[in-house]
Formats: structure tokens, sequence, C-alpha cells
């Protein structure tokens, strides 16, 4: 079941809602049953028999979160470091298992027909459930009731791509909405919505279509310089638009149930270095490698050549996570090459500063200019480094590098070559991503597009308008303009979002 698909708006989504008001004070039990049962049928509608696979993932690590608690409470903690170490081997043996095995085995030369189906999410909830009993072990969060923490992994707006979420995220929104003294924030969810809904239908989808078509192309091993240039721009924005619309869309829901989830997202592609685009991108999943993998390793505090190998480590081990395929480990190293190459410019730059004295203070005019050519630069880097997450494959990857590097002639007798070759229009493709790049990096974020919608709407409040816009009649106003804008939203096929596949 997909955030943009007719069943989930117009049927499941209400029902929900619906549910959520009918079942307030009806006491604890209750209202994590709601959780638990909505979460259970929207992940049960993709596999009923990986949803059990899910139960007995939550029970294991819920059970053992209780052992560990005890010991370390007691004192016995070796004892708890051992059953930390088997709860943490045991989720990432599960994950192995599915999404690894064969990609491994394969790589070793071994013929495997095991073939196992990729459980939706696994790789998501198991980060999160890990990230759950590693702040047990260090006594960060206590064990809850067993229905709170089903009702926190089985949160159907996070539950299949994301924010991974800590316990501590949301573990004061889950009791209040327990105790029905949630706040439902309609007026965020509403805004949220349709921003995501919008990113995802009218530009993420679009530009799935050209590249459909073009890896129809790459399948046959052909490609031209201006294919491969408009590939590398249309995926590193699709990507960019559905993985932000799914941020907004799992926002939403979660104001619209009064559980407030961490930002995921925050206009990466504007960041000045590639440090800043880890602090922006996937957010909660850099702050899940930092805290889990990254610290523990030694961080930043050992030497220099320590530091510099932790960070190809995490990003090297973070590449492998989207994917069981060498394009995503060529991915991880290059943006951990990236970060090793900025954090000794921190270092060398920090030595000149400590050899020659202050640097003087640059004009206003110079700064812009700077800042302006450092985005420049880190979002090339990220579209081309994009290329081997993209084909998962490296060989494909050198093509489409080598290919839009030979790029040459008119872009007129490009694209006709390109339509005559492959049936491929080009003009339509241009204007969307000429549109894109323009959302991208000239237009608010999505968060600072529904603050000012939220503060107008409260200023309109009282007032004639804001009265008439509230008033129960209006429903006869809005729910004919949902349905037929809904109708030519969702007239054909709905895709879905691409980090489902992670």
């Amino acid at each position: 079941m997909l955030f943009v698909e007719p069943v989930f708006l117009f049927v499941f989504l209400p029902l929900v809602l619906l549910a959520e008001r009918l079942t307030r004070n009806t006491g604890q039990m209750t209202r994590s049953t709601l959780l638990v049962a909505s979460g259970a049928i929207f992940y049960g509608a993709w596999s009923w028999k990986y949803l059990c696979l899910l139960f007995l993932a939550i029970l294991c690590n819920f059970g053992i979160s209780k052992l560990i608690n005890s010991d370390v409470v007691k004192g016995n903690i070796l004892q708890a470091k051992v059953l930390l170490a088997v709860a943490v081997i045991g989720n990432l043996s599960l994950l192995a298992l599915f999404k690894y095995l064969d990609f491994f085995l394969s790589s070793v030369g071994v013929e495997s027909s095991l073939n196992l189906i990729l459980p939706l999410a696994i790789s998501f909830y198991t980060f999160q459930q890990v990230a759950y009993v590693v702040d047990v072990y260090r006594q960060e969060v206590k064990p809850p009731a067993i229905m709170t923490y089903f009702s926190f992994v089985l949160f159907f707006p996070q539950l299949i791509a994301g924010p991974i979420v800590n316990y501590k995220d949301v573990k004061r929104d889950l009791s209040r909405f327990q105790q029905s003294r949630s706040k439902n924030r309609y007026d965020l969810a509403l805004p949220y919505l349709i921003i995501g809904l919008g990113k995802k239908l009218l530009i993420a989808d679009p530009l799935g279509g050209f590249l459909a078509q073009q890896q129809l192309v790459m399948s046959i091993g052909e490609s031209t310089p201006l294919l491969s240039i408009l590939t590398i721009l249309a995926y590193g924005l699709q990507l960019y638009f559905d993985f932000s619309a799914y941020g907004d869309l799992a926002l939403a829901l979660g104001f619209a149930l009064g559980i407030r989830l961490p930002i995921n997202f925050d206009a990466p592609y504007k960041s000045r270095n590639i440090a800043e685009f880890w602090r922006r991108w996937h957010i909660t999943l850099g702050r899940f490698l930092r805290d889990y993998l990254y610290i523990p390793l030694g961080g930043s505090r050992g030497t220099l050549n320590r530091t510099l190998l932790n960070l190809m480590i995490v990003m090297l081990l973070g590449g492998l996570w989207h994917g069981a395929a060498w394009g995503y480990v060529l991915w991880g190293a290059l943006h951990g090459g990236a970060l090793v190459l900025h954090q000794s410019l921190i270092q060398f730059r920090s030595y000149l500063g400590q050899t020659n004295g202050t640097i003087a203070s640059k004009p206003d005019w110079v700064v812009q200019i700077n800042n302006g050519f450092s985005i420049l630069l880190t979002a090339s880097f990220v579209l081309l480094a994009w290329v081997p997450f993209y084909t998962e494959s490296i060989s494909d990857a050198l093509m489409l590098w080598s290919s839009a590097f030979s790029y040459s002639g008119e872009m007129i007798e490009n694209a006709i070559t390109l339509y005559e070759r492959y049936g491929i229009e080009v003009g339509m493709l241009l204007v969307n991503i000429t549109i894109g790049l323009a959302l991208v990096f000239f237009t608010p974020t999505s968060h600072e597009l529904v603050n000012y919608c939220v503060r107008r709407w409260q200023k309109l409040e009282g007032g004639t308008l804001h009265n008439v816009l509230v008033h129960p009649l209006m429903m006869f106003v809005y729910t004919p303009v949902i349905m037929i804008v809904g109708k030519s939203l969702l007239v054909g096929p709905v895709a879905a979002f691409l980090y489902f596949q992670f």
C-alpha cells in the first residue's frame, strides 16, 4: 500500500483517522491496538507472510531488551553486553540472510538458488530495533509496555521507508496518544500532505517515466552523450523529490495522528560541502551511522588517520546498507573519499590558521560567490556519484560517466538523434529537469512553506474568511474538489517510492 494510492488516501487513511477520533478516552490498550492494527494492515497489504517475520523480530527485540535492562540495573554489565551482542548480531544476521546472502555467494563464485524475496522495510526496522536495544543498554530509554513497543515499530507513517526513528524521539508523543492527550496538528498535516503528493506525482514520477525508457536503452548496451547527461540529471532529481516527498508525507501522517516524527530531509542539494550534505540528506540514517557506528569505532577522538579510516568504514557500510550490489559499495566509497578529503582540508586549513595567524574576514560579495561555487561543486559531485547508485553495476556506471563526458555537437542535433534512435522526446524532459532544478535551488524548503502556511492560517483565525472555510457545509465543496483532483492525479498506475527497494 502506497501513500499516493487511492485506496490509501480515500479508504485506509480516512478510516484510521476516524478510528482515532472514536477511540479517544477508551483506554491505553485500545489506543495502542489502533496503532498496531493499522500498521499491521498497512504492512500486511504487501505480504502477510513477512508480517509474521516482522512480528517475530519485534517480540525477540522486546524480550531481550527487558533482559538487558534488568542486567544493567542489577550491575551485571558483562551479561548485559553479551545479550546486547546477541541482539545486534541477531538483527544484522536476519538482514544479511535476506538482503546479502545471494550477493556474497555470487561474489565468491558460488551458485545460489535461494533467491529470497527481500522483506519490505527490513533495512529500516532492523536499524530501528538495533538502535533501541543499544539505547536500552546505555540506559537512555527504559523498555515500555509490549503494546507500546509494537506501536512504536509498527507506526505506519515511518514503517516502510523511514525516517529511522529512535524510541526516545516518539516516547512522549506515544504516551500522549495512548492517554488521548495528543495534539493532532491537521494544520501542519494538510500542507505537508499536499506538498508531498505534488513532489511525488508531478515531478518525481514523470522523471521516472523517462528513466524507464533509458533503462531499456542501457539494457542493450547503448547510450548517447546527451542521453547520459539527461539520465544523471533526471535520476538525481527523481531521487531527491521522491525521497523528499516520502519524508513530507510521513510528517503529514504523523502530525495528523499527533505523533511528531523527526525531519529526514532538509534541502541537501543546497549544501556547501559533503559533510553538510550528510547533515541534510537522510538525516536519521546519518544520525544512526554516527551514534551507533562512527562514535563506537572511535569517531574523531583518535589520530587524524584513524578518523579518516572511521569515515571510510562508515560510508562503505552505509553504501552496502542501501543494497546488495557493487554499485552501492562504489557509491559509499565515493562519499567516503569525499568526506575524507573534506576532513583533511579542514585539518590543513586549521594548521594554516595556527601557523599564519588569523585570516582576514572577506567581503560579503566574496562570501556569496564562494558559497555559490561551493554549492555548485557539492551538487555536481553528488549528482555524478548517484550514477553507480542508479545502475547498481560498476561497469554500467563507467559507461554512463564516459558517455556523458564525451558530449559534443549541437543540442538540437543530439536531441533529434535521440528521438530517431530510441523515440525519446527531449523537449518535455528538459522542461521537467529545469523546473526541478529551479525548485531545488531557488525555492523555500517544505518546512519553510508549511510554517508560512500555518502562520497565515493563524492570522485568519476568528475572521470571516476563516469561519467560512471551516464551516461544516464547506464539506460539500471540499469533497468533490478532492475527488476530482485525486482522479486527475491518480489516473494511471502509481510508482512505488524509490527507497522501498532499500
